[in-house]
């Protein structure tokens, strides 16, 4: 029966107690501020606190304009129901006001320390939010409570409206949680951020064997992204599924189609370590759309079973993805993204199954940045028997060192030389080639990575690519341009 009707900031006002240990009927009956005008904070309210089935005050008796409740039983490692089922109709009635809510880190690590969060999210709307920040990070839901099933179903309007012009963060809002609840049929308004949002999320301990994400197809599809440009939209997905050991990754994402239905300006993808040190990752990505992806950086790093979905070693399903990968521009209205993006550094590095030819990528000027792209060290097998003629390369001078670690003569021959053709052709096109461009490959294993160098460069003039029979032709040809293209000595 406390009175707080003059209180408008409760931060961290019980954080570490311990109350309500033994489960308890009695509400917190509190008396709070009525001015609907006001903004209340409740942010770590009740941070670190021990708290099992103590009925909490009714949020929906508080009149205000805002609520802020960031991290408000973040580590509470015992919160069980407590009556916040209810607060669901006070939050939905803030989301009214777009951008009012914040759920960052709110129930982060609850549940831990029982059998796992018990509150009904059936009837809480999580439209309109401005982040929902690791939300339930590292949290554990009891899959044994009635309406687990049913508890985070049919969200729709996830995120900010689009014409707030700005997106909301999802970032981390799944990140190490154990028991997922089905997460069918949601929808999205407008979002900046879902990185590391399935993070090492944990799903074989739960009641269902794998998340499906199936149902997110059509609004993943036609996903606003965050608007900073008025030419172009972004999306940060970068671990979005990484780091996820030997836990099986959700299905459905490799049908998404990443944004291609979206109206109006183009969303350009943050894709980096999407799926790096997946251990059980050997999905097939021909179906998967990354054409809007502009940095693919660790993409399927430390992935050691990954082959796009078939058996270590074979090679009958190149990996095309669907549409390819970003387009090169000349004058791309995102240039310095593409010039301080990572590109596709370590895309493919340490994943010693993969044997699918990847020729079809074709222009590969988007991605200037290639160090260690296909590179396999220390005592893992090396598998990959492909060349890369068909790829129009322009690698960034000392960005691109190291780029493959157990390539055969046949191949490092077979590849140079196509590149080189690649840039005649492009040349005869009215393409300009750029100048001191850098591309290596290690030296660290002399059994491979060892060009022929036979027969001798003609010397040229290279205008045609019939004037290209030699690996030597070819690397005559880049020093022409000032490229520096580094093998080791000849075989």
């Amino acid at each position: 029966n406390l009175d707080f009707s003059s209180c408008v900031d409760f931060s961290a006002f019980m954080q570490f107690s311990w109350f309500g240990h033994q489960p308890s009927s009695s509400v917190l009956n509190w008396t709070f501020n009525q001015d609907s005008n006001i903004d209340m904070k409740m942010v770590a309210m009740f941070y670190s606190c021990r708290m099992t089935d103590q009925q909490l005050f009714d949020l929906n008796q508080i009149a205000t304009n805002s609520i802020s409740t960031m991290g408000m039983f973040s580590e509470n490692g015992n919160l069980v129901e407590c009556g916040i089922s209810n607060w669901g109709s006070k939050f939905n009635s803030l989301i009214q006001k777009p951008g009012v809510a914040i759920y960052n880190n709110l129930f982060q690590s609850c549940g831990v320390l029982t059998d796992g969060i018990t509150i009904d999210f059936t009837n809480w709307n999580l439209d309109n939010a401005q982040s929902y920040g690791q939300m339930f990070y590292n949290a554990k839901f009891d899959p044994n409570t009635p309406h687990w099933s049913t508890m985070l179903k049919n969200k729709t309007n996830v995120g900010l409206p689009y014409a707030s012009g700005a997106g909301a963060s999802l970032s981390g809002m799944f990140w190490q949680t154990r028991h997922v609840p089905p997460l069918d049929n949601w929808t999205f308004n407008t979002v900046q951020s879902m990185s590391s949002m399935f993070r090492l999320t944990m799903y074989t301990d739960s009641s269902v064997s794998t998340l499906d994400l199936t149902s997110w197809k059509p609004a993943i599809d036609s996903l606003k992204a965050h608007s900073g440009n008025v030419q172009y939209a972004q999306l940060d997905l970068s671990r979005m599924f990484g780091y996820s050991g030997g836990e099986p990754l959700p299905l459905g994402f490799e049908n998404f189609e990443w944004c291609k239905n979206t109206p109006g300006a183009p969303v350009l993808i943050n894709g980096a370590e999407m799926f790096a040190y997946c251990n059980d990752f050997n999905r097939d990505l021909n179906n998967m759309d990354i054409s809007n992806f502009y940095n693919l950086a660790n993409f399927a790093r430390n992935c050691p079973i990954f082959n796009n979905g078939e058996a270590p070693g074979q090679s009958s399903n190149p990996l095309t993805f669907k549409n390819g990968l970003l387009p090169y521009s000349p004058n791309p209205s995102y240039v310095f993204l593409i010039n301080n993006s990572s590109g596709v550094i370590n895309m493919l590095r340490e994943t010693p199954a993969f044997n699918q030819d990847i020729n079809s990528w074709g222009d590969m000027r988007s991605f200037s940045k290639m160090q260690r792209m296909m590179y396999t060290e220390g005592n893992l097998p090396q598998t990959f028997s492909h060349a890369l003629s068909n790829w129009l390369i322009s690698p960034s001078p000392g960005n691109s060192n190291e780029f493959a670690y157990a390539f055969t003569t046949q191949q490092i021959d077979d590849t140079i030389i196509g590149w080189a053709k690649k840039w005649i052709d492009a040349i005869n096109a009215g393409e300009t080639m750029p100048q001191n461009q850098q591309i290596t490959w290690s030296s660290d294993n002399l059994n491979f990575n060892n060009p022929s160098c036979l027969p001798a460069a003609s010397g040229g003039p290279y205008n045609l690519p019939s004037d290209i029979n030699s690996v030597q032709d070819a690397l005559d040809f880049f020093q022409g341009y000032n490229w520096t293209i580094t093998t080791n000595p000849c075989v």
